[in-house]
């Protein structure tokens, strides 16, 4: 299914039956925010990727469990263990959990990252300032230990925290952090020297270094069609990095294909890639639209995006106002938790982009707030 290409395309991803997207929206001045009016949407959402189960396909709905809990660090500028289990996480041992890691401070960037306990890598990016309010934030996967244990890193207590977003109670994730390159056509990139097998998901991390100017980037299964790459706002300060999910090929190469706008100012980092996936992944790049009103949870059927029931997918949300911090979110339906992230402002062009994972219920159905693109 066809998804937007260039500039015109932000993020996006989903799975199966309906969910639910919220959007708020805040204009930001310099002595704070006031609520922008209803009816004026400057996010967006695409449906990017669906994971099944490979057992039974409602099965992968119930082994992804949304969440939305923060937590900041104790100490500065070092790697802290931090416990997941037991309320409020309540994250089982050995699972694979999916944190947001925020920057909230309006003039520096800061570096922020999670990694695996006892892992030596320096799984951390240094996070643009959130110039125009809210948050800048990046999505990345990290497995517990027996003890649902993981490891955070906060450059300063006060303005990096840490937002667990969901959990996979199956599945086995390999972290990395490998550095490659590409350029302004879809270039192949072969996986398997990192550890990733034919057929293999991987979590790639993109990032624009680039003060003032937007690039578009992406990262797609060799031989896809898709145009799967969206447009990183400039960093300003630090790097704006925007993560999303992709599966090689089954050749022995495990090779994917990566595009960037441009090759001296747009990095990638390999940050992981499940070698027991927690089921069978379906590649998507889905405009999902936006939603007709705005500070609400909002109905959005996924069938007509080829999401079956049971089905989960992830979704890529961009905030596209230059000078407006937005509420963004998306739950299953039916879900009572306020899964939302306040993404800041772009201050130049692109889209200030996050992504999530949302289960889906039987019917199909999600919930979105205020508009989102999808991506698995």
């Amino acid at each position: 299914m066809a998804g937007r290409t260039g500039p015109t395309s932000r993020l996006g991803a989903g799975a199966g039956g309906e969910m639910r997207l919220d959007y708020r929206t805040h204009h930001h001045h310099q002595n704070g925010n006031t609520r922008r009016p209803p009816g004026s949407l400057p996010a967006q959402a695409v449906l990017v990727a669906i994971a099944i189960c490979t057992a039974r396909v409602d099965l992968a709905n119930a082994q992804y469990t949304e969440k939305l809990e923060a937590w900041s660090a104790t100490s500065a500028a070092t790697w802290q263990t931090k416990s997941l289990s037991g309320a409020p996480f309540s994250v089982p041992a050995n699972a694979v959990v999916e944190i947001a890691i925020r920057n909230t401070n309006t003039s520096n960037s800061r570096f922020g990252g999670v990694r695996a306990v006892g892992s030596a890598l320096e799984r951390r990016f240094d996070l643009h300032e959130a110039a125009g309010g809210g948050v800048d934030s990046v999505t990345m996967h990290v497995q517990t230990d027996s003890g649902s244990q993981i490891e955070h890193y906060a450059e300063t207590t006060t303005d990096v925290d840490f937002v667990l977003i969901g959990y996979w109670a199956c599945g086995t994730y390999v972290e990395r952090f490998d550095l490659f390159n590409s350029t302004s056509t879809w270039t192949d990139l072969d996986l398997n020297s990192y550890g990733v097998a034919a057929g293999g998901v991987a979590e790639v991390v993109m990032v624009n270094e680039h003060p003032t100017q937007f690039y578009s980037a992406g990262v797609r299964t060799n031989g896809s069609s898709l145009e799967r790459r969206v447009n990183i706002h400039s960093s300003i300060d630090g790097f704006d990095a925007v993560s999303m999910i992709v599966k090689a090929d089954n050749s022995a190469s495990a090779t994917i294909e990566a595009y960037a706008g441009h090759s001296g100012q747009l990095d990638f980092r390999l940050v992981g890639y499940w070698s027991v996936a927690p089921g069978s992944y379906t590649e998507r790049f889905s405009d999902m639209g936006s939603p007709s009103s705005s500070a609400t949870w909002g109905d959005v059927d996924l069938t007509s995006l080829g999401v079956s029931d049971g089905e989960v997918a992830e979704i890529l949300f961009a905030n596209d106002t230059a000078t407006e911090e937005n509420q963004m979110g998306v739950r299953a339906n039916g879900s009572s938790v306020a899964r939302l992230l306040n993404s800041t402002a772009t201050a130049t062009s692109g889209g200030c982009m996050s992504s999530r994972t949302v289960g889906r219920s039987s019917s199909s159905i999600i919930k979105i707030s205020p508009t989102p693109i999808a991506s698995i």
